[in-house]
């Protein structure tokens, strides 16, 4: 027999630890199943000082999160349109082995305990964020939780695809400006210094540009830690900004203000609040619920505030689209298509034909920006790498003709 040490997570999704008495790892695994525990990391009781430090909860990646919630959303989404009740249909999801199945019957402890569907997913931060989380809230409000499950499992299904396209097209990119950061660090902190001490022996007259390569690496030596502590004050500077609500509405205008990311983000937030408020209109519910309902599913503050506004605007009786219009960054055709949209009575279908457009325009500005960073990123660095070595060969060539003379 050996012993186990685990760290487990209940039905109830609390993360518990503890140590089990068993013959293998599969053993260990069956009893802490018999137990009703998944187990979230499992290894034996020898453990040094920095593991004990290092031991944290295993956290599955951002990737099979989304996975997950995509997954989930899905199936649930199908079993409600099929008629199954919100019980059943967790306990057939809830029916295997699989991270879905372990999601269902946490979810499906919490609904019994007579939670809606959406306070019971609270307890699933990891997976279900703050708008997915507001998105079945106005699916549950509305009375189309199956409507609103399948449009959470279609904007997860985008941002799957929208990342893994991301991440493969800067995988070249990212290699690349590393080796140069490699190459470019050797050179300032172990070439550049050992030419300036063979200058300086020969006593030669150094070129202009290499003495200005070696000002500027003499300066980046002296400020490489001030730099790298100002940088680390930034980062810390902006966690605790977005710890508070104050500091994660300016960092949100601050954002939005960027000249392509501002507006790329933009495009996806609001082509997501205006094809759920397209989807809760069709639904039935009013116009000034429904653009509420869809504001808070905004990842950013300023919209989510924008939107508010926009509610408030037309309880007080102005149109759908001229309250929308003032929506900061709203696209002016966006706006004046809304407005079609409302004087010809098929505004929820415009909302969604708008975030389409919307959705493409921000997915064709992506792409065009992963297309040229590569050739850019390239010649910026061979630039800059020739003119170092440029400069340097221009020096020693300078030595070599004093010799001579």
């Amino acid at each position: 027999m050996r012993r186990y040490r685990y760290r487990a997570l209940t039905g109830l999704g609390d993360v518990v630890d503890g140590e089990v008495d068993a013959e293998n790892r599969t053993d260990a695994v069956r009893q802490l199943r018999e137990r009703a525990l998944d187990p979230l990391r499992l290894d034996t009781g020898r453990h040094s000082p920095l593991m004990d430090l290092l031991g944290r909860e295993v956290v599955v990646s951002r990737g099979k999160q989304l996975a997950l919630r995509r997954d989930f959303a899905r199936d649930l989404a199908v079993l409600r349109k099929a008629g199954a009740p919100l019980d059943q249909a967790l306990d057939m999801i809830g029916n295997g082995t699989d991270a879905a199945a372990r999601l269902a019957r946490r979810v499906a402890q919490r609904s019994a305990a007579g939670e809606p569907l959406s306070r019971a997913l609270r307890a699933e931060p990891r997976i279900f964020d703050a708008p997915s989380i507001a998105l079945l809230e106005a699916g549950e409000a509305s009375g189309d939780l199956a409507g609103a499950l399948s449009t959470l499992a279609r904007l997860t299904d985008d941002m799957i695809a929208t990342r893994s396209e991301t991440i493969r097209a800067l995988l070249y990119p990212a290699a690349l400006l590393l080796a140069a950061l490699l190459a470019i660090g050797l050179m300032i902190f172990h070439v550049l210094p050992s030419f300036e001490r063979i200058f300086a022996g020969s006593g030669a007259d150094i070129p202009a540009g290499a003495r200005a390569i070696f000002a500027i690496g003499d300066a980046v030596r002296v400020g490489a830690l001030p730099a790298a502590g100002a940088l680390l004050a930034a980062i810390a500077a902006g966690m605790a900004m977005r710890s508070t609500e104050a500091g994660r509405r300016t960092l949100s205008h601050w954002f939005l203000r960027l000249p392509v990311a501002g507006r790329l983000s933009a495009g996806l937030d609001l082509g997501r609040a205006l094809l759920i408020a397209g989807r809760l209109l069709e639904s039935g519910s009013p116009a000034d619920r429904a653009v509420e309902l869809a504001g808070r599913t905004c990842a950013s503050a300023t919209f989510r505030d924008a939107l508010t506004h926009a509610a408030e605007r037309i309880r007080e009786g102005a149109g759908v689209a001229a309250a929308l219009a003032e929506v900061p960054l709203m696209p002016p055709r966006s706006a004046r298509m809304i407005a079609i949209g409302e004087a010809s009575g098929t505004l929820p279908r415009m909302l969604s034909d708008v975030a389409d457009m919307l959705k493409r325009e921000a997915s064709a500005t992506l792409d065009a920006l992963l297309r040229m960073l590569p050739p850019a990123l390239t010649v910026a660095i061979g630039v800059l790498v020739a003119g170092l070595v440029y400069a340097i060969l221009n020096a020693l060539l300078s030595i070599n003709e004093l010799a001579l003379g």
